[in-house]
């Protein structure tokens, strides 16, 4: 038996209604569905998308389950696709989204499915409903709790250490991001055994490494300036046929992304995600996505 996470999300018609009633769709079709519990209602601003949308409305679900991961996947295509769900644009505006964020301490890397989620770590409006059913689960990319990762947002500015190697175009995506977000850029870290102050503001630091995948010594050093997410932007894929998730399975493995014995993770702990950089300005535009996603406002509806 495992324990499952789902989100629930939607802002078009009247998004309160059919995420309750998505969930009680949901419910339904599930092994167990006396064990599902769902969070409040949490209304936000739209994050990342096209501009111009309605707030979203956001809900979590927990439960239990005897279904395999890609079970449960199947289910949440089903119901999305029984609710009118269309994919055309990334992030735009929709009926509903179901997205799988926990499922038990598995981790699975692919082009189609990803667990935990990558960006929950960074989502407040995924976090907070998230503690409503299941705060004390443990995420285990990061190894800290559901509501440590939501603490993390509270207790300080939106922020991010990028992490790349030099030759990759990091600086200028740095730059644009910190422009964009109206964030403070310290370009380069603190010199040795010099602390940096406490910043007020939206930040963004960026370590250049000179090799990938950068070593656990990079990443306890980005660990140190408490940013709220380390990014690792990945280099560009060299053959165009194959998956950038697998061109880069042992960095996956070196962040905790999944699981490969022969590539053990590396001993450290916190909310960290691994960015292709591909196309600059998708990477550019997922970095301001994850400020904003770290402060947006969060309110509960009912």
């Amino acid at each position: 038996m495992a324990n499952c996470l789902v989100s629930f999300g939607a802002n078009i018609g009247n998004p309160a209604l059919t995420v309750a009633e998505a969930c009680d769709a949901f419910r339904e079709v599930l092994d167990k569905p006396d064990t599902l519990r769902r969070s409040r209602l949490f209304k936000t601003p739209p994050v990342g998308g096209p501009v111009g949308q309605p707030p979203f409305v956001n809900a979590v679900a927990a439960f239990e389950t005897s279904l395999s991961e890609w079970q449960i996947w199947e289910l949440v295509r089903k119901i999305e696709h029984q609710f009118g769900r269309q994919r055309n644009i990334r992030w735009e505006a929709r009926k509903l989204d179901l997205d799988i964020l926990l499922y038990d301490a598995h981790r699975v890397w692919t082009p189609h499915l990803k667990i935990p989620h990558p960006r929950m770590c960074m989502r407040r409006f995924i976090l907070q409903p998230a503690c409503d059913v299941a705060a004390e689960w443990l995420e285990p990319v990061s190894r800290q709790s559901l509501a440590q990762l939501a603490a993390r947002l509270q207790a300080r500015p939106a922020s991010i250490c990028l992490v790349a190697k030099f030759d990759i175009g990091a600086q200028r995506i740095a730059g644009e991001v910190a422009r964009l977000a109206r964030a403070d850029w310290n370009p380069l870290p603190a010199p040795q055994g010099e602390a940096c102050p406490a910043p007020a503001n939206r930040w963004l630091q960026l370590q250049l490494q000179s090799h990938e995948p950068c070593g656990e010594a990079a990443f306890a050093a980005a660990r140190e300036i408490e940013a709220g997410l380390i990014v690792y932007l990945a280099s560009p894929v060299t053959d165009s046929n194959v998956a950038w998730e697998d061109q880069h399975r042992v960095l996956a493995s070196r962040l905790n992304l999944r699981d490969d014995p022969q590539y053990p993770a590396w001993n450290v702990s916190g909310p960290r995600y691994l960015l292709e950089s591909d196309d600059p300005d998708w990477a550019t535009h997922e970095l301001v996505a994850a400020l904003d996603a770290m402060d947006c406002p969060v309110e509960a509806i009912c």
